[in-house]
């Protein structure tokens, strides 16, 4: 009996004994999560509140070896900035706390070096900056040097042939499909062969150019053909010719100079009442000279003009002077990786002067085309 009344008072005393313990465990903890909010939110204000608070407390060591433990955290993942400024705090709040003092000046070398660390890789970032720069002046150097600049209608510079060759980098390439209502007006010494009439026609024209170091050079072909509106006429007028051109770079890209072949005039039908049998300039074969401005930029549009010569007329009976004058504008509604689509209109005038008056027949382009992307 006596020993089982021992029993029962040490397992008593053993209870009584226990609750501080777990009394000072549960404090502890709540001083531990307040801690771990003042880290959360990288406060050194907070964590100097608290540590102000429970200076005097019995179990302050362990909130100070809680708190120098986060600090310990924060040096491996590199945040050495709130590392030292919460180490400051444990300092200012026990000064002699010595290992606290030693983690400081770990925190502080670490820093430094971090520091030193992140100066050289942004120098050598920098550094990398400038030689890529410094590279792209001196291909852009070496460009201008070997190759020849071309300034398309952007405004963009574009390098297109080696200086030291002939290399061909570029072509020039225009074509056009359209109808050419028109009319034709001569006027005769004999008023009985005056002649005005309204006519319509289709046209095709083509361009062609590549650039070469010195000079842009190609060919143009053109072929028209109209009838007049007029009663039962079979009458035909043509304009057809094949040139050659040339433009030199160091003057102006743009003024080709031309010189080939055409067929100008009339081609009369069975008709006796032919409205072209009245006087009007028979076909014939000619060279002809003129020149030529192509593709002259205005905004996002393209402006041509040029005149020709047709040479036939110093040979051709009753025939002094012939020439033609010709404008047109390119006028953008679709692009693509390699075409310009264009809507096309223009004006093409064709005179003959002769020993029995003048004739003149104008044309009014109205086509669909497209020029290759520069």
């Amino acid at each position: 009996m006596n020993r089982k009344l021992k029993n029962l008072i040490l397992a008593v005393l053993l209870c009584v004994a226990a609750v501080p313990v777990f009394a000072v465990e549960e404090y502890v903890s709540l001083v531990y999560k307040e801690i771990d909010v003042a880290f959360a939110n990288r406060s050194d204000e907070i964590l100097d509140k608290i540590l102000q608070k429970y200076q005097g407390d019995d179990y302050y060591f362990l909130m100070e070896n809680y708190s120098m433990k986060k600090v310990r955290r924060l040096i491996i993942i590199n945040d050495y900035e709130f590392a030292m400024n919460a180490d400051l705090v444990i300092i200012d709040n026990n000064l002699d706390n010595i290992e606290a003092v030693e983690l400081y000046a770990t925190i502080t070398d670490a820093y430094e070096m971090q520091k030193t660390l992140d100066r050289l890789a942004e120098e050598k970032r920098r550094a990398e900056e400038v030689r890529l720069v410094n590279l792209k002046e001196e291909q852009r150097g070496t460009a201008a040097k070997q190759y020849n600049a071309v300034t398309t209608s952007t405004g963009n510079t574009v390098y297109v042939t080696g200086k030291d060759g002939g290399q061909l980098t570029y072509n020039g390439l225009n074509y056009g499909l359209g109808v050419v209502p028109g009319f034709v007006m001569n006027s005769s010494i004999n008023e009985e062969n005056n002649l005005k009439a309204a006519t319509a026609g289709m046209a095709l024209d083509f361009g062609y150019y590549t650039i070469l170091k010195k000079t842009n050079i190609g060919g143009d072909l053109g072929i028209q053909a109209g009838i007049p509106l007029t009663g039962q006429d079979q009458s035909i007028f043509v304009d057809a010719s094949i040139a050659g051109k040339v433009a030199f770079r160091d003057f102006m890209d743009k003024l080709f100079l031309r010189a080939g072949v055409a067929i100008e005039g009339s081609l009369k039908g069975e008709s006796n009442s032919s409205l072209f049998n009245q006087d009007v300039q028979n076909a014939f074969f000619t060279p002809l000279l003129g020149f030529k401005f192509q593709e002259i930029p205005l905004g996002k549009m393209a402006v041509s003009a040029g005149v020709d010569w047709f040479a036939a007329h110093l040979w051709t009976p009753g025939l002094n002077a012939a020439g033609k004058v010709d404008l047109s504008m390119n006028i953008p509604f679709g692009v693509t990786d390699k075409v310009i689509l264009d809507f096309i209109i223009g004006a093409r005038d064709i005179v003959f002067l002769k020993n029995t008056g003048l004739e003149n027949r104008t044309n009014f382009v109205i086509a669909l085309g497209g020029r290759n992307v520069k």
